[in-house]
């Protein structure tokens, strides 16, 4: 999207573009800001039981709405471009999530954690395992008492410091086969999307 930059303070807000699950850091370009829970008033705990201490901060030209990603207010191809930036692994359905960003919008952009970064994040919030491959996103659903999320769990513990890299590339290829080596190891997987999301959901 041209003049897309998060860097720049000086970006006027655009109601074309929505920043989906916007959180406590959202795109000062978007001009309509999403979040299911937005502010700690009346909010005490999210799902996760974690305290809501910090508000959504808004600028002028930009709106709040109150929404998860699974259910968007809007009509459909309301926005030009939306940002989803942490959102897919947060949410309780993300194939729901999924098929609402393509019916509200023609165009955005999803960032979701690597499957590295969640193998040894530890991030026991997450309610999908993720992972792209050649613009096209690879979804799992984690459940506390499956095998995977417990080595995720026990791994997170350890602590990784790089230097077995090949060896945990490996173990998480044999664990998880649909998950082969060909991805890279960064914190997080971004790609951009125009007119349809391609993503697959795998089975447990």
């Amino acid at each position: 999207m041209p003049g897309f930059d998060s860097n720049d303070p000086l970006i006027e807000p655009d109601r074309r573009i929505a920043d989906i699950a916007c959180g406590h850091h959202p795109h000062p370009q978007a001009g309509v800001l999403v979040d299911l829970f937005p502010s700690a008033d009346g909010l005490p705990e999210s799902p996760m039981g974690e305290r809501l201490t910090i508000p959504v901060p808004v600028r002028p030209g930009q709106e709040l709405v109150r929404a998860s990603a699974e259910n968007l207010p809007f009509p459909d191809k309301t926005f030009e471009y939306v940002i989803a930036c942490e959102c897919v692994n947060h949410c309780q359905d993300g194939p729901a999530a999924l098929r609402e960003l393509e019916r509200v919008a023609k165009a955005g952009m999803i960032q979701v954690p690597s499957w590295f970064h969640q193998m040894f994040g530890g991030h026991a919030e997450h309610s999908w395992r993720c992972a792209v491959q050649d613009g096209h996103l690879h979804i799992q659903e984690r459940h506390p008492d499956d095998a995977l999320t417990r080595v995720e769990i026990v791994l997170s513990c350890m602590g990784y410091d790089g230097k077995h890299e090949d060896f945990f590339l490996d173990l998480y290829a044999k664990v998880m086969p649909v998950w082969p080596r060909y991805l890279t190891i960064p914190q997080d997987h971004a790609f951009d999307w125009q007119d349809r999301i391609p993503w697959t959901l795998h089975k447990r």
